[in-house]
């Protein structure tokens, strides 16, 4: 389970259209999301915020320079 080895370290992210709910987000820290709607974010372990701006920082290249929208339109079929 990707959520079980992020919780213990086995994992840094885990990337598969992980929705933000309350009930993770008392388990995990999140990206910024990348999809709106559902709210897509990427979960890790908490209390690391050095991480969280890293993580943020590349999924604001990758917003910038349009490989996301790309991407979420293959994947997600977003238009």
């Amino acid at each position: 389970d990707l959520l079980s080895g992020v919780e213990t370290g086995k994992y840094d992210v885990a990337i598969n259209h992980m929705a933000m709910t309350a009930e993770l987000e008392d388990r995990f820290d999140f990206s910024e999301p990348y999809h709106q709607k559902p709210a897509l974010a990427i979960p890790f372990q908490k209390g690391n915020p050095a991480f969280k701006t890293s993580l943020n920082g590349a999924l604001k290249r990758v917003k910038d320079d349009g490989r996301l929208k790309a991407l979420a339109q293959k994947w997600l079929k977003v238009q």
